[in-house]
């Protein structure tokens, strides 16, 4: 599947979502290195692109760099208050 997502940012490189998603099976297969590249990639784009703050958050607590995880997760709250998801 990341190929499938790396074809689709070919074919669509502002896509921010599908970068996200594609950090998310970077994530999953236990790239992290890939997925933190993705998503930084992602936030030089935009810094607040909230889904990208989410998801790196996430990485980071699952690296044990907890305090960089949390500051993320509040940046995204920050922005989106009122989203959930």
């Amino acid at each position: 599947s990341i190929a499938l997502y790396n074809r689709a940012i070919e074919l669509n490189p502002t896509d921010l979502a599908t970068r996200v998603s594609l950090a998310k099976v970077q994530r999953y297969s236990l790239d992290n290195a890939a997925a933190e590249t993705t998503l930084n990639g992602v936030l030089e784009t935009d810094p607040r692109y909230a889904p990208a703050l989410v998801e790196r958050g996430l990485l980071r607590g699952v690296q044990g760099s907890y305090a960089s995880g949390i500051a993320d997760l509040q940046a995204a709250l920050a922005i989106t208050p009122n989203d959930l998801n």
